[in-house]
């Protein structure tokens, strides 16, 4: 073995590119409990110290990892590249097209699904990182609608419920693809479950 390293040790902009992209991909292998700097590094071919030098340690790689649409959806591709339409939906019309665009989303990264996985099994600070990375830009699509959340309604529990049913959803597809009836695996299936998302929110939202 030469030893030759494919990206030279001083483009830092490259290594922190390999690095980030690297810990997805052991998060998604082998879970939170193996990420280590280490691992991280063996993984992506370079010393260990880098994680430090470039990031500070794991959570400043993770959470570098976490801000990257690799990782999740920013807001354009959640308002379908028209955030300004977006705005000018009903509440009930911005809750049903953001929860639409996470399934897509999430089905459009399988690694992140993966990670999702992890989570409902291992917990540590570095989950903690992924999910605040996810509540803020939850809380970053809401900011740009126009409509006001009415008083009679629990929307941390509508938002919560919904969530929750499609991070669930999303990681059925790695673990068995079907889900009360559901294929998974069909655009079908999806369909069905924003259908009725959107009814829901129809029906709590703008009926008051």
């Amino acid at each position: 073995m030469s030893g030759r390293r494919v990206i030279p040790l001083g483009n830092k902009d490259l290594l922190r590119g390999k690095l980030v992209a690297v810990v997805g991909e052991v998060l998604a292998r082998d879970g939170y409990l193996a990420v280590t700097p280490g691992a991280v590094a063996k993984a992506a071919g370079v010393p260990r110290s880098l994680v430090f030098t470039l990031f500070g340690g794991m959570d400043g790689l993770v959470a570098a990892f976490g801000e990257s649409e690799e990782y999740w959806p920013g807001l354009e591709e959640l308002c379908a590249g028209d955030l300004a339409a977006f705005a000018r939906l009903s509440l009930a019309g911005q809750m049903a097209a953001v929860y639409r665009g996470y399934g897509e989303a999430l089905r459009a990264r399988p690694r992140t699904v993966q990670i999702l996985s992890w989570e409902s099994r291992q917990r540590n600070n570095l989950t903690k990182i992924l999910e605040n990375i996810r509540v803020r830009r939850s809380l970053e699509i809401f900011e740009l609608g126009a409509a006001d959340f009415p008083e009679d309604v629990d929307m941390s529990a509508v938002v919560a419920v919904a969530a929750a049913a499609m991070l669930h959803l999303a990681v059925r597809t790695v673990t068995c693809g079907h889900f009360g009836g559901l294929d998974l695996d069909l655009d079908m299936g999806w369909q069905r479950v924003a259908d009725t998302l959107h009814l829901m929110f129809e029906r709590t939202l703008n009926a008051r």
